[in-house]
């Protein structure tokens, strides 16, 4: 078989289909069914429909060019997936095909940032799979088209229902200083990896105080939280302690993806640290990891770091003023003061550390999880 990359798209991605592994295909995934062509003679995959009138149906045609050669014969000289419906909101990122390089029989496929696919269908040869009641950011589409004599026929067209990705807010119906420690906020439960250590809800102006922000004049306690949700939160016994505040997210049911905001992070170093690491790891039920993140930055130690540097070379610098950038209303979304982390997977527990250098008067908010 050869893999084909699709013409103007990179493969640098997040790739996650719930209830399959990338390569393994869906077969066998709950959700999955096929149908051959109806009696009538209408096609299986006329009727496809997205019945949410939230969605956004898309649907991908595999296109293939003929050129006339000298001796009047039609050549094929190209051939790729190309969108019909003009929403941008679907990329097939690449596909396998079989014997010839225009017979493809999978997919790697992609949702544009926001959204998440609820439908998917292939259909080739007079064969339709569809994957029903999914919400995915992509992943490897194997669907295993019956074709003539016993082969597996290659994919014609590919259609999605797509929705806008929505956040759920677990933390709607706290109040600051309301203990989160331990329990079940939808469908998570927050708690510090150190035993005994309390989760408290936070708002900004009010007590208790994670942190101050704006740095210097016109300072408000948890400055900056809440704009776009109003409670926040954070381990106050680790914050008064000046120690990491290491949390532990565990779902009662898996999320595809989980979404957390940091703030005020790096313009505070008791611990006179040059090497800074923060790491945030999904696991699985079983236990193996399935996205994960590392931030990884130096300085030159002091309490109040200014720069922040790629090595311990102090030479390339990352952060030009972190008394800026590691402020909660100073820094601009994504630097490290207002940063969001996004994992992806069959998430059951995601873990936070912050092994090396670490900043106690941080915050939370905005945990997102979509399921």
């Amino acid at each position: 078989m050869k893999d084909n990359s699709v013409r103007g798209y990179g493969i640098n991605r997040r790739t996650v289909l719930k209830g399959a592994t990338v390569g393994a295909g869906i077969v066998g995934i709950p959700g999955l069914a096929s149908a051959k062509g109806h009696g009538s003679g209408q096609p299986c995959f006329k009727d496809f429909e997205c019945e949410d009138d939230d969605s956004t149906y898309v649907k991908i045609e595999f296109v293939e060019v003929y050129e006339e050669n000298e001796d009047g014969e039609e050549i094929l000289v190209d051939c790729y997936f190309e969108e019909e419906t003009d929403t941008g909101f679907i990329t097939i990122d690449s596909y396998t095909s079989k014997e010839g390089e225009c017979e493809p029989i999978s997919v790697e496929w992609s949702v544009a940032d926001g959204y998440l696919a609820t439908k998917v269908m292939a259909y080739g040869g007079r064969d339709c799979v569809t994957v029903k009641d999914l919400l995915s950011t992509g992943g490897t589409f194997e669907p295993g088209l019956d074709g003539a004599g016993g082969q597996t026929a290659a994919i014609s067209n590919l259609q999605f229902c797509v929705e806008e990705e929505e956040c759920i807010d677990i933390l709607a119906d706290l109040q600051a200083g309301d203990e989160i420690t331990g329990s079940t906020f939808g469908n998570v439960t927050i708690t510090s990896s150190v035993a005994g250590n309390t989760i408290v809800a936070a708002e900004e102006g009010k007590d208790p105080g994670f942190y101050g922000a704006p740095n210097g004049d016109g300072s408000l306690t948890n400055g900056c939280m809440g704009e776009t949700i109003d409670i926040g939160f954070g381990d106050i016994n680790a914050k008064e302690a000046k120690a990491p505040q290491n949390l532990d997210f565990t779902f009662d049911n898996p999320v595809s993806e989980f979404e957390l905001r940091m703030l005020d992070f790096g313009d505070f170093n008791p611990t006179g640290a040059s090497k800074h690491l923060i790491e945030i790891t999904a696991f699985n039920s079983g236990g193996m990891v399935v996205d994960s993140e590392t931030i990884e930055y130096y300085t030159d130690g002091s309490v109040n770091p200014t720069k922040g540097y790629e090595t311990s070379a102090l030479s390339t610098v990352v952060y030009e003023n972190l008394n800026v950038e590691g402020d909660a209303c100073g820094a601009e979304e994504g630097d490290i003061g207002d940063y969001t982390f996004l994992l992806t997977g069959d998430i059951a527990k995601v873990e936070l550390r912050f092994p090396s250098g670490h900043d106690p008067n941080i915050a939370f908010d905005l945990p997102c999880t979509s399921q």
